[in-house]
């Protein structure tokens, strides 16, 4: 499928699955995007979340 094939060369993977589609990060950067998410966002104070929970 020439969609397929576009998305593997950027690095991702477009899979058909149970009747729909899903995009996945090629085995070969598997690693690297691993790395990526090992950085945790900073917790939030109390006054802060208030804050956020306000604006939403």
């Amino acid at each position: 499928m020439e969609l397929e094939a576009h998305y593997l060369s950027r690095g991702i993977q477009l899979i058909q699955i149970a009747g729909g589609w899903q995009l996945r990060t090629a085995p070969a950067y598997g690693e690297l995007v691993q790395r990526l998410w090992q950085n945790k966002a900073p917790r939030l104070s109390r006054s802060a979340l208030e804050a956020l929970a306000i604006i939403a």
